[in-house]
């Protein structure tokens, strides 16, 4: 069962923010920059810089939406 939105700040290129976030789009997201090697406000910081049309929490569940199904695909075709 999904949790309510959890606040969490912090700080991108030396401003700071606060997104909203389900704890299970929360750990993705650890998931996804461990994976990635980077923090998760650099990750975050990365989102931020693609995304203008929407909201910056909402841009980073369509952000793990895009990298889950991307990863998905191609391990269908292995």
């Amino acid at each position: 069962m999904i949790k309510g939105n959890r606040k969490y700040s912090l700080t991108i290129k030396r401003h700071r923010t606060s997104i909203s976030l389900e704890e299970p789009f929360f750990e993705a997201l650890s998931e996804v920059a461990s994976e990635l090697q980077k923090s998760v406000p650099e990750l975050i910081g990365d989102i931020d810089k693609e995304s203008r049309e929407t909201g910056l929490s909402s841009a980073v569940r369509l952000y793990l939406l895009d990298y889950y199904r991307k990863k998905t695909d191609r391990n269908s075709i292995d």
